[in-house]
């Protein structure tokens, strides 16, 4: 029978720790998620509710634009060389800034060009200022250092002022740009 080494049992705790913790978050943020997306569904009706889906749908095209396989790079890049994450968190986050405003700006070129209602644009536009958290976002720098316990938090910590700012604001249908706007808070 082999006996594993002392830094054998730390990866091993590392690893059982940064499962634990984002299997946890995971839990919380499901969970949460249901309660305003049943909020959400009862306070706006379906066709209000209807407007918030359809922007995310549009608006994950756009993220491609966005993300473009950096957070991916950035975290295999940041695990080989720890040293070099500052630099590489610059690099990485300027060229995501770089191109989010290209792609906010066909974002909003594209939801001007619907025919939709003037609140649907607006609603999409107010939604579309998620680009720009998806380009200020490190959680990549985390996942490269084995530090899932800060983005567990910062998960949960989303998740529930999302569901805060959504039951304190959003009473009824004509909120629906407050509840667009509550999605765009939590994750910034």
């Amino acid at each position: 029978m082999a006996v594993e080494s002392p830094k054998a049992n730390l990866n091993n705790n590392r690893i059982a720790r940064n499962v634990g913790a984002l299997a946890a978050a995971r839990g919380v943020t499901v969970f949460v998620a249901l309660i305003v997306t049943a909020y959400l569904t009862r306070v706006l009706t379906p066709t209000y509710f209807g407007i918030l889906g359809f922007g995310s749908a549009l608006l994950s095209y756009f993220s491609l634009l966005v993300k473009f396989g950096f957070d991916t790079l950035g975290a295999r890049e940041g695990a080989r060389r720890t040293d070099e994450i500052p630099q590489l968190a610059s690099r990485i986050t300027s060229l995501k800034l770089f191109l989010c405003v290209p792609g906010y700006l066909a974002f909003l070129a594209v939801v001007l060009l619907l025919p939709k209602d003037p609140l649907v644009k607006q609603v999409l536009a107010v939604q579309g200022l998620l680009l720009f958290a998806l380009a200020i976002s490190v959680e990549w720098v985390y996942q490269s250092v084995q530090r899932m316990g800060v983005l567990a938090v910062r998960n949960v910590a989303a998740a529930l002022v999302h569901v805060g700012v959504v039951v304190v604001l959003v009473r009824s249908p004509s909120d629906v740009l407050l509840a667009a706007a509550a999605s765009v808070l939590a994750v910034l």
